[in-house]
């Protein structure tokens, strides 16, 4: 690196260093401000605002929406918040917006937080950024030194006097309106917009400050790069106290000059409706959202009903897929069955919506990598010792300019950089940069695996894995080992039948991988993956000595699936590969059939199968999705975390999230309706909500019809932490169903992470999520 910033290859680079410099592509909007008034003068009576009411469609116009806006953003300026920061902890998302743009055309700060969480945490996140005004849904108790503002309180906005600094004429019809559109005063570039706690495993959310200019520059680049021209309609259901639903969703949709479509929650039914009747141009889910579509198009399928048509996404352009590495498998089947291009978009906290896919590249780069760098910023891949390093060499993602952040407010009100001298910000992330300028992911930076001095990273060896016909995941994790540093144990379930055919493809198919790498896999219907993409990735050749460093790991789940590296494979091991290939008879390589009448038969016949294995996610309606295999899982969190078995608290949660799961997860035909009633008195919150409706409206009926009876048993648990009156509980469960059609039990195993907490002495059930 230069001394003006520059970037220039390292002593150990061998080819064309690893750089994208796109800070010169300045975005069209300044600020939110900017954007908001801009298209309130030249579109008034464009929807801004929709969502589907009791009535049918129903909007707020960029008019009216802006007007309502500034009446919310003086009312909240007029309370003077310390800072000019704001914690917004709104569950309606129609007032959520309209909070957030008012902040921004008064020059306030949001700092958004979840509407679920505790008074504690509200009141936390607070004082981590020295605000002392909290908008909330409702009275909270967060002490004497922070007031707390219901949004109820705040005005509406449906009459404005006449001086508003924002909007002028407010008397007049939409048609007629002449509103300001000179960028206010208020709100420059570089006034900070959004206070995003950072999503973090570990330790206390960092509070990441993201200019005005930073959020909408990102969410513009995202939303052209997606398809979002001039009055696009977004429709992303995402969390808004994350940048994926602030920052792609309400400003994508801003920066288009568009409409954002308004859900009270993610549910696949309603998500299908809004697709259907609001005609959205651009969709951004996270995967768990996608599995749902799927897995209630495969409920419609398997009852016959021709509910939903590809006819139903003709508006849309691309459907995007964030927040979490995207399982290619999804994404091929969300574009088969309703014919709709994918893109997987890259971005983090500190740094929204860096990479997309483009929707004219090949299936393969569109799909199976972390997309294009997008404008506005620049990209740089560097060693350990911070030297750019080559095109297609893994090293860890840097990021610099105008739309990424520059520092971190600490709770004392001070900033503290995030970035070097020539304002580079490590990501956390290696990467490594193509030939065709397309990233591809590889881990994050503390996950990487290092065994005996290599480097093994586990979302591309899992991703190898999966192309298997048969395996739908494969997951690698390490443990400590004295001689070797790390190690991965070798384990296997449910079936350590396939062990030896995942060692012979193992053998041709990872020529590149690191060798002696255990893995743990598991027979599965459909899961997320944790790999976005897995390339050819470039090692030094190792001799057969090598593949012995972990015989000291011993195992009493059978044999270990073994990867070992070659310089090409030989004859014998190509015969192998091409009998795992095509011993499924008519299905290839890739699980597809030799004919269309074949793969029709093969389509439904596996949608079929996955409805029947699922119940827990929240379209399906009969058995657990296998997630992973519960014994490996069990006997990770068993050993290495049994102090927190020990603790009394924990464990009485760890009981009341066993019986309570079992509880959700069991029921027989013939008394379905009593059982699901017995089952939501374990329930709290939103979740209850969602189960009581959906058991009546799916759960019973198709159990019924089909005569399903299912029995689910906790086989392990593992309390990943707790409060006197929260905690978070992490079940291994196995499961069987039978059903009218199949009176062989149907057996699957699952991993659930579940949410409680404790009203007048009684842990309930808050949430139910997959691992």
């Amino acid at each position: 690196m230069d001394e003006s910033g520059g970037v220039v290859d390292g002593p150990g680079c061998q080819g064309t260093p690893a750089v994208v410099e796109l800070s010169d592509g300045a975005p069209q909007w300044n600020s939110i401000a900017e954007c908001l008034l801009a298209g309130v003068g030249e579109h008034p009576s464009r929807p801004l605002l929709r969502w589907l009411g009791d009535d049918g469609p129903t909007e707020l116009s960029w008019s009216d929406a802006v007007r309502r806006a500034s009446a919310r953003g003086a009312a909240v300026a007029a309370r003077g918040p310390a800072g000019g920061r704001v914690v917004v902890a709104i569950e309606d998302r129609v007032e959520w917006v309209l909070t957030f743009l008012g902040c921004a055309l008064h020059g306030l700060a949001i700092a958004p937080v979840p509407a679920s969480a505790a008074d504690d945490v509200v009141a936390q996140r607070a004082r981590q950024i020295a605000a002392d005004l909290v908008i909330t849904d409702g009275d909270r108790d967060l002490g004497e030194t922070i007031r707390c503002v219901p949004v109820s309180e705040l005005p509406t906005g449906s009459v404005l006097a006449q001086e508003d600094p924002h909007i002028s004429h407010a008397g007049r019809t939409p048609q007629t309106q002449t509103p300001q559109t000179q960028t206010p005063q208020t709100q420059t570039p570089q006034t900070p917009a959004i206070i995003q706690f950072t999503s973090g495993t570990t330790g206390v959310p960092k509070a990441a400050v993201l200019s005005a200019r930073a959020a909408i520059g990102s969410a513009e680049f995202y939303a052209r790069g997606a398809g979002g021209t001039d009055g696009a309609v977004f429709f992303n259901p995402l969390p808004l106290d994350h940048v994926g639903g602030s920052v792609a969703g309400v400003l994508g949709a801003l920066s288009a000059g568009g409409t954002y479509l308004v859900v009270p929650r993610f549910d696949p039914a309603i998500a299908i409706e809004v697709i259907r009747h609001l005609r959205p141009t651009v969709v951004g889910l996270v995967p768990t959202m996608i599995i749902d579509l799927l897995d209630l198009l495969d409920l419609l399928d398997l009852l016959d009903r021709d509910d939903v048509d590809v006819a139903d996404f003709a508006s849309v352009v691309s459907v995007v897929g964030g927040a979490t590495a995207v399982d290619p498998s999804l994404i091929d089947e969300i574009e088969r069955r309703a014919g709709i291009t994918f893109l997987v978009r890259y971005g983090q906290s500190e740094a929204p919506c860096l990479a997309l896919s483009a929707r004219d590249d090949p299936t393969e780069a569109r799909t199976r990598t972390l997309g294009r760098p997008l404008g506005g910023r620049d990209f740089c891949v560097r060693d350990a010792q911070g030297h750019i390093v080559a095109v297609g060499e893994v090293g860890e993602l840097h990021v610099r300019g105008p739309l990424v952040i520059s520092d971190y407010l600490d709770a004392d009100g001070r900033i503290r950089p995030v970035v070097d001298e020539q304002g580079w910000m490590p990501t956390g992330d290696l990467c490594l940069l193509d030939s065709r300028g397309l990233l591809h992911f590889r881990a994050r930076l503390r996950e990487v695996i290092i065994r005996s001095g290599e480097n093994i990273y586990p979302a591309e060896v899992e991703h190898v894995l999966t192309t298997m016909p048969g395996v739908a995941e494969a997951a690698v994790f390490a443990i400590a080992d004295r001689r070797l540093g790390e190690v991965v144990p070798p384990r296997c379930g449910p079936n350590p039948v396939w062990i030896s055919s995942l060692n012979n493809f193992a053998l041709c198919e990872i020529c590149g991988m690191e060798p002696g790498v255990m893995m743990s896999t598991k027979i599965a219907s459909r899961t997320g993956n944790r790999g976005a993409a897995a390339d050819d990735h470039k090692a030094d050749d190792h001799t057969a000595d090598a593949h012995a460093a972990d015989s000291d790991v011993t195992t009493t789940d059978g044999p270990a699936v073994r990867l070992t590296k070659s310089s090409a494979p030989d004859k014998a091991t190509e015969q192998v590969a091409e009998q795992v290939a095509t011993d499924e008879g008519s299905v290839g390589t890739k699980g597809t059939a030799s004919t269309p009448e074949a793969a029709a038969k093969v389509s439904r016949g596996r949608r079929v199968i996955r409805w029947i294995r699922r119940h827990w996610v929240a379209t399906a309606a009969v058995a657990l999705l296998i997630l992973l295999g519960a014994g490996a899982a069990y006997q990770y969190f068993g050993e290495l975390r049994p102090q927190q078995q020990a603790v009394s608290a924990r464990a009485d949660a760890a009981a009341a999230a066993s019986s309570g799961a079992v509880a959700i997860l069991s029921y027989k035909h013939g008394s379905v309706d009593q059982d699901n009633a017995a089952a939501q008195k374990l329930l709290t919150g939103e979740f209850g909500d969602y189960y009581r409706d959906f058991t009546a409206n799916v759960v019973a009926p198709a159990a019924k019809e089909e005569a399903v009876d299912t029995t689910a048993t906790v086989v392990g648990t593992a309390v990943q932490s707790s409060t006197p009156d929260t905690a978070t509980v992490l079940l291994f469960i196995n499961q069987s169903t039978v059903t009218r059609d199949n009176a062989t039990p149907s057996l699957s195993a699952s991993s659930v992470r579940v949410d409680l907490v404790k009203q007048d002495g009684r842990w309930l059930i808050s949430k139910f999520d997959p691992v």
